[in-house]
């Protein structure tokens, strides 16, 4: 085991304020720039082309997929799809059959991918397929972003007026054979040309093409025995494995175009692009290194209980069928309650007749909560109940609440945050389970949702920290939530290890953290440190479990206490490299509660990968006899 060089021995120093934002940032061309380069290509005079599925391989297995297909000629022309293949050099490795017939729609679908590129990723879900950088809407002020939300959603209700007999686009499935085509070792790249063959206006045949590069990556790196490993710090007693999932997805439920095969919800007017269902997914999700993931239809979407009932039915069939375990969840719309504060929210204003909303994950849930209509604004309106009773009914049900993507205000890459913030509460009190910190394709850094999470932490509230893709359309490498779940992988060991905060979220490296107090046992995160309250502090000390693959990363150590304003970074290690155990001894006071939790982050490593962070392991002072809290 390669030993990191300290910047902190095993000693914590302090270091006060707030945590550095350490996220790199893609330098942006001017506006203009941005908003010319952000134009779909062609793949033809005729054509444009986008083939979803997954780029990035863990397990070499066959991915069913789609190739979008999109002609934005005049009005009145139209184009005839026959076929699309997919080649590897000059091998077809992939064939799929169509008889479309697509519609000229003068550009309309290609404008709304185009302002899609330019509002933040957050919004318009465009996490897969981007012609511009990830933070090309940071190179536009706030009102120009509004103005392209706001004609953004007009495009969408337009194209939702389109009928089958007049769709400009199609989608095509096939089957990719990965099985076949990756037998190389790790990071083996392979590229793969798409040709549509089609009908032009004229009669003509042609040919469109685009190409796609696919790579071959590796496995999560983890210590042998989970959260613990070798011994040395044996946080969880019983035996049992880490297992990677997604609490935020959705299927072709949540897209408002009908014409492409799946229901309508045309409150997500402006999300077009993959319509996959959930067995389409689920194959995607395999390919990726997933063990499970969780159906999270908006609520606004399912508009009775026999849709949802319909969504349970379908997961308890492929659930039968083995491999990737998939949960019915949805994402609940809720009214904002109490006193508002928080992030910016654009929908709180968007959405003022019923008080500002929210979004909920509802996670093992058994029957359907209502929250809005699929119609037009439908996001708005409807039975939408308030967020407190949301989460006690769920609790009720014996499911849990994570508040999804709470400080996405539009500097930080969305618009619907959560600002019920007097009301919302922890696990102690009846309340949120969790906070989504990391949702969409990339994060890293202090900022944001991570920072609404620590807000709560500093407040006494338990919440742990979880993450959800957020994906609309295919499925990708995120920053994952890795759950400790024994004595295998099931529903009830999942749910429980999630509630018990047993979780980990990361995109490459395996980090982990527990405390103890002289004595004691280690107790993992997400669990409660326990001594006698009184004055003055109790010496404590903080284990980070860690393997880092083939990478060098650095690791940060916050703690935060009740009652503070911020946190404090209290130890730094820097070029830590291979497996082993970090530790650090600090003192917590025994009249509060104190957390502490850890960050690493691999300098120089692709947006991909190299970022994680643990959930809290708490310090809790309780009352003995003659010596009450």
């Amino acid at each position: 085991m390669k030993r990191p060089a300290l910047l902190a021995a095993f000693i914590p120093f302090l270091c006060t304020g707030v945590p550095r934002v350490d996220a790199a940032t893609t330098p942006l061309p001017d506006a203009a720039t941005l908003a010319e380069q952000a134009a779909w290509p062609m793949a033809s005079p005729h054509l444009r082309l986008r083939a979803w599925f997954p780029e990035r391989i863990r397990r070499a297995v066959p991915v069913r997929a789609h190739v979008e297909v999109y002609y934005g000629g005049a009005h009145g022309s139209s184009v005839r799809i026959e076929r699309v293949e997919v080649r590897a050099g000059e091998r077809v490795v992939a064939r799929g059959e169509s008889d479309l017939l697509l519609a000229g729609d003068e550009g309309l679908y290609a404008e709304m991918i185009r302002l899609g590129q330019l509002v933040p990723p957050g919004e318009s879900k465009a996490y897969s397929h981007r012609f511009v950088p990830y933070n090309a809407f940071e190179a536009f002020d706030v009102e120009e972003r509004d103005g392209m939300l706001e004609e953004l959603q007009l495009l969408g209700t337009r194209a939702s007026t389109l009928t089958a007999d007049a769709r400009p686009m199609g989608l095509i499935p096939l089957t990719l054979p990965f099985d076949r085509l990756l037998r190389g070792g790790l990071g083996e790249l392979t590229d793969l040309e798409i040709r549509v063959a089609y009908t032009a206006p004229n009669g003509d045949a042609a040919i469109a093409t685009s190409s796609r590069r696919v790579r071959r990556v590796a496995d999560f790196p983890r210590l042998p025995l989970g959260i613990g490993g070798k011994g040395e710090l044996p946080m969880i007693a019983v035996e049992g494995e880490w297992y990677t999932g997604d609490l935020h997805v959705h299927d072709c439920k949540d897209e408002a175009g009908f014409f492409r095969g799946c229901p309508t919800c045309q409150a997500e007017s402006i999300n077009w692009g993959d319509d996959n269902t959930l067995d389409v997914l689920k194959t995607q999700y395999d390919a990726l290194g997933a063990d499970w993931f969780t159906s999270t239809s908006h609520s606004y979407c399912l508009q009775k209980e026999e849709e949802y009932d319909r969504v349970a039915q379908n997961v308890a069939e492929l659930n039968a069928q083995g491999g990737v375990m998939i949960f019915a969840d949805t994402e609940l719309t809720s009214s904002e309650s109490g006193e508002r504060q928080g992030c910016g929210d654009l929908y709180d204003l968007i959405c003022l007749l019923p008080g500002g909303v929210n979004h909920m994950g509802a996670h093992f849930i058994s029957s359907w909560f209502p929250g809005g209509t699929d119609l037009g604004g439908g996001y708005c309106y409807g039975p939408i109940e308030e967020i407190l009773d949301n989460i006690a009914a769920i609790r009720a049900g014996e499911g849990f609440a994570i508040m999804n993507h709470p400080c996405s205000n539009w500097t930080l890459g969305g618009s619907i945050t959560s600002n019920s913030d007097a009301a919302i509460t922890g696990i102690r009190e009846g309340g949120l389970t969790g906070a989504e910190i990391w949702n969409g394709k990339k994060r890293s850094g202090q900022t944001g949702h991570v920072r609404w999470w620590v807000k709560h932490l500093l407040r006494g509230s338990k919440i742990h920290c979880f993450s959800g893709s957020d994906t609309h359309d295919d499925a990708f490498d995120f920053g994952w939530t890795h759950v400790y779940a024994f004595p295998d992988l099931s529903r009830e060991s999942v749910q429980r290890s999630l509630e018990r905060g047993m979780v980990y979220i990361s995109n490459y490296q395996y980090l982990a953290i527990g405390g103890r107090v002289p004595g004691s046992s280690w107790v993992p995160m997400g669990g409660d440190v326990k001594f006698p309250s009184g004055i003055g502090s109790q010496d404590v000390l903080v284990g980070i479990a860690y393997e880092m693959g083939d990478r060098t990363a650095d690791v940060e150590l916050y703690r935060g206490r009740a009652g503070d304003s911020s946190e404090v970074m209290i130890a730094q290690f820097a070029g830590v490299s291979g497996d082993g155990y970090l530790l650090a001894s600090d003192s917590a006071p025994k009249d509060r509660d104190s957390y502490y939790r850890a960050y690493s982050i691999a300098p120089g490593s692709s947006p991909e990968e190299g970022v994680a962070y643990t959930n809290a392991v708490w310090f809790t002072p309780v009352a003995t006899r003659g010596n009450p809290r």
